[in-house]
Order: structure tokens, then sequence, then C-alpha cells
């Protein structure tokens, strides 16, 4: 997945397995109701599939009380 810079805010978010995605801040109640309804899970990944991260610590991040 090719990463695209942007001033975008993001979430960390587990999905019923524990697996980590970084979510978008306006589609964090998408990404709510199609991780909590398993009838959902082709929607689910179609929206959030290439969200999935290996887990937070591959992450780095500026102190966020900077902004």
């Amino acid at each position: 997945m090719k990463v695209k810079r942007t001033s975008v805010r993001y979430y960390l978010m587990q999905d019923e397995d524990s697996h980590w995605y970084l979510v978008p801040q306006d589609r964090e109640d998408e990404f709510n109701t199609l991780s909590e309804n398993e009838d959902e899970w082709e929607a689910f990944e179609d929206e959030f599939g290439g969200c999935r991260i290996d887990g937070p610590h591959r992450l780095t991040f500026t102190d966020p009380r900077e902004d």
C-alpha cells in the first residue's frame, strides 16, 4: 500500500479479532458498525482491509501535544 501524506487525523482501532487498523477519524462510526457485524465482513474488508497495520509497535509519530 502506497502511503499518501495528508493532514487527515487517524485513530488506532481494533476489530473483533484484535487486528489493528489505522482508521481516518471521520470514518470511526463506519468502522465500528462494519467491524461489529459478521454479516458485513465483505463490506468491512472492502472499506478497511487496506488500513490494517502490523500493530502499533511499528508506528512512529511526533508528540501530538505539539500540534
